[in-house]
């Protein structure tokens, strides 16, 4: 009977390991599922980020540029004011000019005219003006 038992003994062994072996191979299988729904779940949640940081990337770049077209549009708009402003001054720098110029002829009495020398004090300092503009 001793051979009988030991040989039961070694097919309960070999069985429980069998199952053992068994029990383990469901473990390693649920732990590698669970593995696999980790990184899927990280896999997702990178891409989210990624995302996230291209469409702040974008709204940068595209603020900066709006911030340099702002700033050029500005521009162009006060070099287009000044030259409307120098477009319809310039007609009453020609008429101030053809009175000094008037002024200056024979026909005008000889004695200096305080009217005349303030109005030759602004077109001086209109034509300053408009140079410098």
């Amino acid at each position: 009977m001793c051979k009988t038992e030991n040989n039961s003994n070694d097919i309960e062994i070999k069985v429980m390991k069998e199952d053992e072996i068994e029990n383990n191979q469901e473990n390693d299988s649920i732990n590698n599922k669970a593995i696999q729904n980790e990184l899927s779940e990280e896999s997702t949640r990178l891409k989210t980020e990624n995302n996230y940081l291209e469409q702040l990337q974008r709204l940068q770049a595209e603020f900066v540029n709006y911030k340099k077209r702002i700033e050029r549009e500005r521009l162009d708009l006060s070099d287009y004011l000044k030259s409307e402003l120098v477009s319809t001054l310039l007609p009453i720098l020609d008429d101030l000019e053809r009175l000094l110029n008037h002024s200056n002829s024979d026909q005008i009495i000889s004695e200096p005219n305080e009217a005349l020398l303030g109005i030759q004090l602004i077109y001086q300092n209109l034509l300053e003006i408009l140079k410098k503009e």
